[in-house]
């Protein structure tokens, strides 16, 4: 019997469009923080870059290309606190993001069509989504299973539904 999707690229796209659905918004928050940080670092800035270094690393907004052989200015002093936050949240929803990433791969390994996988998947995430043909098709699963899969993964979920809460409040 051929498994759920018949290939490794429709999981991928399947647990690509769940995150996204779950981390867009975080994403853009992120994104948007760190524009008005690089912005502000710009009027400091003498060359008025938006590229600049902090801690050994250099940043610079998605699509942003400094100018060839322009010189990397070290980040203004009055923007460290604000970098500094900017660093824990990347690194906290990194992080978050590796987990349920791992969650929806498990997810999507466990299931064997497309009922399956809505069948497993948390009711918070389930409007967000749109898996195809999940009517014409039976669940392999048997519900004792379903439910199972459901509580060995509790946690994941309660970080989804958290994460999904802070999407609408933010």
């Amino acid at each position: 019997m051929e498994s759920y999707g018949g290939k490794t690229c429709v999981k991928q796209m399947t647990k690509n469009l769940l995150m996204d659905s779950i981390y867009h918004p975080a994403d853009s928050k992120l994104e948007n923080e760190f524009l008005t940080i690089a912005q502000s670092f710009s009027f400091d800035s003498k060359y008025q870059s938006m590229a600049f270094m902090y801690k050994r690393e250099v940043y610079s907004p998605k699509g942003y290309r400094p100018v060839r052989g322009q010189r990397i200015e070290l980040l203004t002093r009055r923007l460290y606190d604000q970098m500094d936050k900017w660093l824990e949240n990347q690194a906290e929803i990194r992080k978050e993001r590796q987990v349920i990433g791992d969650f929806f791969s498990c997810l999507l390994t466990t299931a064997n069509n497309d009922a399956d996988t809505y069948a497993l998947l948390p009711d918070c995430i389930k409007p967000a989504v749109s898996i195809p043909d999940t009517h014409s098709t039976s669940p392999q699963l048997k519900p004792e299973q379903i439910q199972a899969f459901i509580e060995e993964h509790s946690q994941h979920i309660q970080t989804i539904k958290e994460r999904i809460v802070l999407n609408m409040v933010t």
